[in-house]
């Protein structure tokens, strides 16, 4: 099982255009080296990744004519949005619930066009835990 074959495979696929004979030729590599993956590693090996170019990228690279002009990264730059919000905004009881609240207050607030103004420095509490 070589991780060669794969990468060679994703770099195919995602190239900007294919032909229809391309986008064919890379879902039969892509589906014996599944199944040789599968064979080796067992179902729970198959991350999200895969499943999604298994089951929908192939469908999607016939529709649009190759997937090169699609990328994850919308999905990763919101996963470390929302763990940056999870350290610092939620208290770990309900943490999805909560971070959906808070997007949901900060989505409303911008429709409404509301800004949220800084505090302004209190030199006062200057002395106070954390401010020294």
């Amino acid at each position: 099982m070589c991780l060669q074959e794969f990468a060679d495979i994703h770099a195919a696929m995602h190239k900007w255009s294919q032909t229809e004979e391309e986008i064919d030729e890379c879902e039969r590599r892509f589906l014996d080296w599944v199944t040789r993956f599968k064979a080796l590693h067992g179902d729970e090996a198959i991350t999200p990744y895969l499943h999604a170019m298994a089951a929908h990228a192939f469908a999607l690279a016939r529709k649009y004519g190759g997937i090169g002009k699609f990328n994850n990264q919308g999905v990763e730059g919101k996963n470390g949005q929302q763990s940056k919000e999870c350290h610092r905004n939620v208290s770990y009881g309900k943490a999805c619930l909560q971070l959906v609240q808070r997007e949901h207050r900060l989505l409303l607030a911008r429709w409404e066009g509301l800004v949220r103004s800084q505090r302004a420095y209190d030199a006062s509490k200057r002395g106070a835990a954390g401010h020294e």
